[in-house]
C-alpha cells in the first residue's frame, strides 16, 4: 500500500508540473493543449493501476511466505515401539523426539486397518528434544476400526507457526505389523526396517540347542528363528514347530528320535535342565511362565519332560501380557476416567483450573467475539484452542470453547482469545477460568 501512495504522488507531481508548462507556454494551441491533457491522464491511469496491481501481488506474496514454516522441517518424531492388546484394544505407543525446533503442541497417531483409518489426538506440548513419552489409545473407541485387522500406527506433529496457528505436519515415522500373529506369539517390534524380501530382514533358522519332544512324543519339536517381509515391514517371531517325525517304533527321547532311550550313570549324561522357548501368561494373567525340560535318569535310561514353570508371580495391581509382569493404564484418554477427571501418563486425576484471570477487554462491541487478559500466559503452553472457558459471576451462562488463541509477537503484547459463539454476554472486568474437558460447566 505504502507504494501505491508513492505512484499515487508521483502521478500528481507530473500533473501540477505539466499544469505549469500550461500557464508559461500562453502561447500553445487548443490543439497541443489536449495532447497534453491526454497525455497526463494515461500516465496518472498506468500509475494507478500499477499500484493497485502491485497491492494485491504483494498480499499474495506475504500471505504464501508466511505458510512456509521451517519447523515442519526440524520437528523429527519417531516411534520406538508400538503394540496392541488384541484383547482390551489398548494400543501402546512410545515417541520419541529427536533433536530440532518447533513449538509442538500435539501428536497426531494414524490407526489403520485393512479398510479404514482413525485419527487420535494426544497432548504433547511437555514433549521436549531428546524426551521419550509412553501414550495409549483406546482402539476399542472407534468402532469403525477392524482390531484385528489394524496393521500399522503413524504419527504426524502439530505444531504452532509463525503466524502463531496450529499447523499439521507430515508423517514422521510408521509401525507396521502389529496384528501379526505367528503360533500364538505377538509381535512387538515396532521400529521395523522397510523391506521387500523376507530375506532382507534376517535369516531363518533353527535356534540351535531347543530341541524338544511333542506331547505325544511321535516328533522332534524345535524354536526357529522366523523373519518375514509383510506389506514393506519386517516382522520376527520365535515358534515352536515339528522339526522331524519320528517314525516306525522310533520315539522322541531328549530331543531326538530313537528307537531306545539314550543310556545313563547319572541324570547330567541326559543333558541340562533348562528353561526353552519364550516366556508365556498363565490362564489367570497372574504368572509368568515357560517351558521347563527336565531331565531324569531312570534305570539307566534317559527321560525327560516338559512343563510349565512359574517364572514369575506379578504382584499386587500387575497383570501378565505377552509373557511380563505389568501394571495396567487406568485409562488412555479422559473418558474413560470418571467426571470431573483427566487421563494423565494411563492415570485418572482430578482435573484442575488450566488458567484463570481478569477479562481487560471484549471486541467487537456488542458481539464479544474476542476478549484479552494480561493473565493469559504469553506461549502456548497450556492454553490451547478446543479447551473450554467459563465465565464466573457473568451473565455468560454455560462453556464456550476456545476457536483460536492468539499470543503476542511483540515484547509488552497481551493474549487474546476468539470464542466459538457469536454474539456472546462476555464483558470487560468478568471473570474467566479454562478448563481442559466441560465438566465445569455441567456444574456451574
Amino acid at each position: 500500500m505504502k507504494v501505491k501512495r508513492n505512484c499515487i504522488k508521483k502521478g500528481l507531481f507530473l500533473l501540477r508540473n505539466f499544469y505549469k508548462l500550461f500557464l508559461t507556454k500562453n502561447d500553445m494551441g487548443k490543439r497541443g493543449m489536449s495532447q497534453i491533457v491526454t497525455t497526463v491522464i494515461l500516465i496518472l491511469l498506468i500509475l494507478v493501476a500499477i499500484g493497485a496491481i502491485w497491492a494485491v501481488v504483494n498480499t499474495f506474496i506475504i500471505k504464501g511466505t508466511d505458510r512456509i514454516n521451517l519447523d515442519q522441517f526440524t520437528l523429527d518424531l519417531k516411534i520406538k515401539y508400538a503394540k496392541v492388546n488384541f484383547t482390551t484394544g489398548i494400543a501402546e505407543v512410545r515417541v520419541v523426539r529427536n533433536p530440532g525446533e518447533g513449538e509442538l503442541t500435539k501428536i497426531k497417531f494414524i490407526v489403520e486397518d485393512d479398510k479404514n483409518s482413525e485419527v487420535f489426538d494426544e497432548d504433547a506440548e511437555t514433549l521436549y528434544e531428546l524426551g521419550e513419552r509412553t501414550y495409549f489409545l483406546d482402539l476399542l473407541s472407534r468402532p469403525d476400526l477392524y482390531l484385528p485387522g489394524v496393521t500399522k500406527i503413524s504419527i504426524a506433529p502439530i505444531y504452532i507457526g509463525s503466524s502463531g496457528i496450529e499447523t499439521i505436519g507430515g508423517i514422521t515415522d510408521t509401525a507396521g505389523n502389529l496384528n501379526s500373529d505367528f503360533e500364538g506369539r505377538n509381535i512387538e517390534e515396532s521400529t521395523n526396517p522397510l523391506c521387500d524380501l523376507d530375506t532382507d530382514c534376517g535369516i531363518t533358522d533353527w535356534i540351535p540347542g531347543t530341541e524338544v519332544c511333542s506331547d505325544d512324543l511321535g516328533a522332534v519339536m524345535q524354536y526357529k528363528d522366523e523373519y518375514k517381509c509383510i506389506d514393506g515391514f519386517c516382522a520376527h517371531t520365535q515358534p515352536k514347530l515339528v522339526k522331524e517325525d519320528c517314525t516306525g517304533t522310533d520315539f522322541c527321547s531328549s530331543g531326538m528320535c530313537t528307537s531306545e532311550p539314550l543310556p545313563c550313570v547319572v541324570e547330567t549324561d541326559c543333558g541340562i535342565d533348562k528353561y526353552v522357548g519364550n516366556p508365556t501368561c498363565s490362564v489367570d494373567e497372574t504368572q509368568v511362565v515357560q517351558e521347563w525340560e527336565d531331565f531324569s535318569c531312570i534305570d539307566n535310561f534317559c527321560s525327560s519332560l516338559i512343563d510349565d514353570k512359574v517364572k514369575e508371580t506379578c504382584e499386587g495391581e500387575e497383570i501378565c501380557y505377552n509373557g511380563e509382569c505389568f501394571i495396567p493404564v487406568e485409562c488412555s484418554q479422559n473418558s474413560d476416567c470418571s467426571p470431573g477427571e483427566v487421563c494423565r501418563e494411563g492415570e485418572c486425576v482430578l482435573e484442575e483450573v488450566i488458567n484463570a484471570g481478569t477479562i481487560r477487554s471484549t471486541w467487537p462491541f456488542g458481539v464479544a467475539e474476542y476478549f484479552d487478559s494480561f493473565d493469559l500466559p504469553i506461549t502456548k503452553e497450556n492454553v490451547t484452542t478446543g479447551l473450554y472457558v467459563i465465565f464466573p459471576g457473568s451473565s455468560q451462562s454455560g462453556c464456550l470453547k476456545i476457536k483460536e488463541f492468539y499470543t503476542p509477537d511483540f515484547v509488552g503484547g497481551i493474549s487474546y482469545i476468539r470464542l466459538n459463539q457469536t454474539p456472546t454476554n462476555v464483558s470487560d472486568g468478568n471473570n474467566y477460568e479454562v478448563w481442559e474437558t466441560n465438566y465445569i460447566c455441567s456444574i456451574s
